[in-house]
């Protein structure tokens, strides 16, 4: 929107906006320090953020993305999306508002799920065979989807002390 920075703030879960200007940081209304260290989305038209929330219950499920309005005051109606159970992070807007895109991960492998807002069945939109995907974003013309994604590569060697004397 132009007016604010959202982040967030590690040592207390929360979401925390500051003026572009410079001042004094607020928490984010509708977010109540329930943050989950995933990543924020923040809609193109500046009017949502998405942030996944992790489950206080162990045997509860993944979690939920929140879909916080940034225009509705100070107790602002947050709708909560059951993601796919594999999430593993960076709720993203698509570039039309209608879709959440984030990172799943199964067998070790990343790819990127897409989960319309309207309740919908969500579905796989990357097909990678292996890696991981450290970041996603959509380009600024909203006709690209950029991915980085990260192998890694090591081997194990083993070393033996076959001298006599000790060292």
């Amino acid at each position: 929107d132009g007016e604010w920075v959202y982040y967030y703030n590690l040592d207390n879960s929360q979401v925390l906006r500051v003026p572009i200007d410079g001042g004094t940081p607020e928490e984010v209304p509708g977010t109540g320090g329930s943050f989950g260290s995933t990543g924020l989305g923040l809609s193109s038209d500046g009017k949502l953020l998405a942030y996944f929330m992790p489950s206080k219950h162990p045997k509860a499920s993944v979690g939920k993305i929140a879909l916080v309005p940034l225009d509705a005051g100070p107790k602002p109606q947050v709708k909560l999306l059951d993601p796919d159970p594999r999430f593993k992070k960076s709720p993203k807007f698509t570039p039309d508002g209608k879709s959440i895109v984030y990172v799943i991960r199964e067998k070790g492998t990343d790819n990127l799920w897409q989960q319309p807002l309207d309740g919908s069945s969500g579905r796989q939109i990357t097909n990678f065979q292996g890696d991981t995907i450290q970041y996603h974003l959509f380009s600024p013309d909203r006709k690209t989807l950029g991915v980085m994604r990260t192998h890694i590569e090591s081997d194990v060697v083993l070393l033996r002390d076959t001298g006599s004397s000790p060292q």
